[in-house]
């Protein structure tokens, strides 16, 4: 660095330097005879050329300083510049790359349950000798995708095992259901009295109520709703199964639905759906009330429409009813600590069947309206009908093998009751068949027979085949129900109803009572 000139020594010097050479000019004009004054301007003029020579060297030394001073400077903030830009973009590039790992790169292992580490997408920045903190930034990333994908694979396996253990759960309760069914079944065999057979009627019916429980747990196991139909089923039959496994199915109103089938594959899950939803509008609607079914066929598809008398919902609770039918992925894992399984097991047969439910508010009698839409594909034309021949002969005397309970005769073509075809094919036969009469399909599930459809109990002086009069007492509209399997609701009788309030309080405690 030059050495900085001091102020104070460069006006003097120059000034006595001139003087000097002043003194020298006047006398050197004394002695060439010329005028002083000529004299004192030849001396300024040498003497400012004497003293301007140090001044302009002066002045190239503080020149030349502050220009090497400025370059340094200007190469310095030109360095400093180009390293913010650096940063900047690495800084740029490094938040590029932590954005791709958490909308892009995590997505992929949390969303899907059955993802792969090679499912991944690579990360979006590459090491480079050039940039150290590329390399360990990419590193890092990795070893955060490899941390994850460790700890979801352990998850994973919990899952799995809780679905297994819930599953061989389900399983056998189910089991254990069918089981008492089929030993309530066994004691109708052997039972002549009436009320007897009543009791046990409804004790099937609750295991059937047990046995929807344990299919609920099936289903949100990953595990099948049932047993596949070996046949097609007509709507009205769907909604009728669907019926005949809730609670309060004397409430439920049903119209239309013989002009559609559905394939036996699905018509399990669509009956398992259609009864939560029942389950549903009997449970929080006045116990008086009636639940209405109506199915519609459209040129796409066909509706069910399930409307009840209740209440309703605010939109909060509407909007989470709707966010879980529509919802297919959820399991057991995921209900959280008070599970609530009618509408999840809605939602997730659903999606497996292709169907949509919609809900709204409010309906047509103040309560929610379910809408289950089911799509073409899973519907078949409806089978044709078999009527009872002509001239085929009733059971004899007007009376069935079930230990004398009267059974509805068997008239001429022109008086036929609706065929047996019908009703859905759950009430094992008891009987020989008389010739021409219409075989029982049959069904290992009795609680899903139609006694909703049961017609009144036959009345005092009904005919029989032989015109005698079959007039006593009034029978218990429950076992009317499995025996007639008319299409009218069983009549009101209150000296031979014995399902009162204290027997519904009991099958509160085993019907779900789902909410939304």
């Amino acid at each position: 660095m030059p050495k900085p000139v001091r102020e104070s020594s460069l006006p003097l010097w120059p000034f006595g330097a001139g003087l000097v050479t002043g003194c020298a000019a006047a006398t050197a004009a004394d002695v060439l005879q010329v005028s002083p004054w000529a004299g004192v301007v030849l001396g300024c003029a040498v003497s400012t050329t004497v003293a301007g020579v140090p001044l302009a060297l002066a002045a190239r030394r503080v020149r030349g300083y502050w220009h090497g001073r400025w370059d340094r400077t200007r190469q310095r903030n030109e360095e400093l510049v180009a390293s913010v830009c650096l940063s900047e973009r690495a800084l740029s590039r490094l938040t590029d790359a932590t954005r791709h790992l958490a909308e892009v790169r995590m997505p992929v292992l949390l969303e899907d349950p059955h993802a792969r580490r090679a499912d991944v997408p690579p990360a979006p920045i590459d090491p480079c000798p050039a940039e150290p903190w590329a390399g360990a930034v990419y590193t890092a990333h990795e070893a955060l995708v490899d941390a994850v994908f460790a700890v979801l694979e352990q998850e994973r396996g919990r899952r799995e095992n809780t679905h297994y253990a819930f599953l061989e759960l389900a399983e056998r309760v189910r089991a254990q259901a069918q089981v008492a069914i089929a030993d309530a079944r066994a004691l109708r065999e052997r039972v002549t009295d009436s009320s007897l057979l009543g009791a046990l009627m409804r004790d099937e019916h609750a295991w059937a109520q047990v046995g929807r429980a344990a299919q609920c747990l099936e289903v949100l196991s990953g595990g099948r709703p049932g047993r596949s139909w070996d046949r097609p089923l007509l709507l009205s039959e769907v909604v009728g199964a669907a019926q005949s496994r809730i609670r309060d199915y004397l409430r439920v109103s049903v119209v239309g639905g013989e002009n559609a089938a559905v394939d036996g594959v699905h018509a399990e899950a669509l009956i398992h759906v259609l009864a939560e939803l029942l389950a549903n509008a009997t449970w929080f609607s006045p116990p008086g009330s009636t639940v209405r079914v109506l199915v519609e066929r459209g040129h796409d598809g066909a509706s069910v429409i399930v409307e009840d008398a209740g209440r309703g919902m605010d939109p909060q609770t509407m909007q989470r009813a709707q966010s879980a039918v529509d919802r297919a992925d959820a399991d057991v894992a995921t209900l959280g600590g008070n599970p609530r399984f009618g509408l999840a097991v809605v939602g997730v047969l659903a999606g497996r069947t292709g169907a949509r439910v919609r809900f709204s508010a409010p309906g047509d009698y103040g309560g929610i309206r379910a809408v289950v839409w089911i799509p073409e594909r899973l519907l078949t034309p409806p089978a044709p009908r078999r009527l009872v021949a002509a001239g085929t002969r009733a059971i004899p005397t007007g009376v069935s093998a079930r230990a004398g309970i009267p059974a509805a005769p068997i008239t001429r073509e022109s008086e036929a009751p609706e065929p047996v075809s019908t009703i859905l094919p759950q009430r094992p036969r008891r009987h020989a068949k008389a010739p021409g009469e219409v075989a029982d399909a049959g069904h290992d599930a009795p609680a899903s027979r139609r006694p909703f459809e049961a017609g009144t109990p036959p009345e005092a002086g009904s005919p029989s085949e032989g015109g005698s009069d079959t007039s006593g007492p009034r029978y218990d509209p429950f076992v009317s129900a499995f025996v007639t399997g008319m299409p009218s609701p069983p009549a009101a009788d209150t000296t031979a109803e014995t399902a009162p309030d204290a027997t519904r309080a009991d099958f509160r405690s085993d019907d779900e009572g789902p909410t939304p």
